[in-house]
């Protein structure tokens, strides 16, 4: 636009000087006409120079904007990829503090599990400690029980043989109970036969006392045979002979009675001796329950033991495999953190490389150009050098804050196949957008009444 206003001023110039010519033909001679027209030669050619200086600076920087669309289009291209390495950064974080919170909760329960894993080792001890005591208490119940055994052996052995001897006793006193039975009806007999005889001894004399003798012996042979015998040892020739015969009798007769009743006492003794076995047997039998209970008690207490030792090695298992998972997201955690660290360092080198084109590019901003926003319709594409053509400027848009219209503009134009290209010039450096495609989270277009608003903002 420059460019056609100073063409325009240097045809009216041209236009003058020709005229200025013809007035030169006509008025020769005259020294001021001379004095203007060499004033005009003067002024043209410093105008031609002017033009020729800004015809250099023209091409100077066409050739800087042909660069700086290079530079632009490489920009455009970094700040896209910073800002997938931005989101990419985000996501990471994210992920980070994810696995940063499952990694407290694994904390968390491995700590709880560490502590009901020391409880339940507290209550093993304790219970280790107790099958100790209850091993030693059943050995040494053992042991008793053993000697108790061998004791309740050797009386069981003891009773037998007492038992045996209490019968063959029993037996015997059965035996001479029933000869002291027979002894004693004997006894009883013979005494009253002594009686008759020593009645017929009193009255009668000797032939009729021999007499009845014979018949007496004759009868008794008639019933026992040894009786006989003995009434026949026992027949005195006198008096005196049957006195001591019948003493002999009593005194066999006392001392069957007292073998009968010592017989009677050996058999209350055995008896008692029996009832202190009986009693001893059911005392062993009570222990040897005693100790069944405690076989019990102590194989309950072995299964429970089992159990613990099963229950302390699962747990032993559990806490490996947490403590591998705990490792794994340390390590996961460590390689995100080292991603990180190359992400930031990756950001950093492309701010620097930002900071750098932003350096290139800030001289040829310049310090008195203001930020440019303007539009054209998609099909009123002006040519190179001509005045733009139905530009439209942002203070006709509604959602443009008042303190962006503009007094001072500067702009270029180049025609494009798709639509027009606007270059804009602005604090972020040089940035170029086509039709309504977003180009960054600092300018954005706008489509209303079928026409491109360019919108700038330093908040979003």
């Amino acid at each position: 636009g420059q460019h056609v206003i100073i063409l325009g001023e240097s045809e009216n110039r041209n236009k003058k000087s020709s005229v200025m010519s013809k007035g030169l033909v006509s008025l020769v001679g005259n020294e001021e006409y001379l004095q203007g027209v060499r004033e005009d030669s003067w002024r043209i050619k410093k105008e031609i120079q002017d033009l020729r200086s800004q015809l250099d600076q023209d091409v100077k920087e066409l050739g800087y904007y042909d660069e700086n669309e290079k530079l632009r289009v490489q920009l455009d291209l970094k700040m896209k990829e910073v800002q997938c390495l931005s989101k990419q950064n985000k996501e990471i974080q994210a992920k980070n503090y994810c696995v940063m919170k499952q990694n407290e909760e694994l904390k968390a329960k491995n700590d709880a599990l560490a502590k009901r894993n020391e409880e339940l080792q507290a209550k093993n001890d304790g219970l280790v400690k107790q099958n100790v005591e209850l091993q030693t208490n059943n050995d040494r119940t053992s042991m008793r029980y053993g000697k108790l055994q061998d004791k309740n052996d050797r009386l069981t052995f003891q009773h037998k043989d007492m038992q045996a001897n209490n019968n063959d006793l029993a037996k015997q006193n059965k035996e001479v109970q029933a000869k002291n039975d027979v002894l004693w009806k004997h006894n009883e007999k013979l005494q009253a036969k002594n009686d008759d005889l020593a009645n017929l001894i009193e009255i009668s004399d000797d032939e009729a006392v021999e007499h009845d003798i014979d018949l007496l012996v004759s009868e008794v042979e008639y019933h026992d045979v040894e009786l006989d015998i003995r009434i026949c040892d026992m027949v005195p020739t006198t008096r005196k002979s049957r006195n001591s015969s019948k003493n002999h009798m009593i005194k066999q007769n006392e001392e069957l009675q007292a073998k009968n009743e010592d017989l009677i006492n050996r058999i209350n003794e055995l008896e008692s001796k029996n009832d202190v076995m009986k009693k001893q047997a059911e005392e062993i039998g009570s222990l040897q329950d005693e100790v069944t209970a405690l076989v019990t008690t102590i194989d309950e207490l072995m299964a429970k033991n089992r159990t613990l030792a099963e229950t302390k090695e699962a747990l032993k298992e559990k806490y490996d495999a947490l403590k591998d998972e705990v490792a794994a997201y340390a390590a996961e955690l460590e390689r995100t953190q080292k991603k990180n660290e190359d992400l930031s360092g990756y950001l950093v080198k492309k701010k620097r490389v930002s900071n750098i084109f932003q350096n290139i590019l800030t001289p040829l901003q310049g310090s008195h150009a203001p930020p440019l926003y303007y539009a054209y319709p998609r099909m009123q594409a002006p040519t190179q050098g001509e005045a733009p053509q139905g530009k439209h400027h942002l203070s006709q848009c509604t959602s443009i804050r008042s303190n962006l219209l503009l007094n001072r503009w500067y702009h270029r134009i180049r025609p494009h196949a798709l639509g027009h290209q606007l270059l804009v010039w602005t604090s972020t450096g040089l940035l170029n957008f086509r039709g309504s495609a977003h180009i960054s989270n600092n300018l954005e277009l706008q489509i209303v009444d079928n026409v491109n608003y360019g919108m700038y903002g330093n908040e979003r």
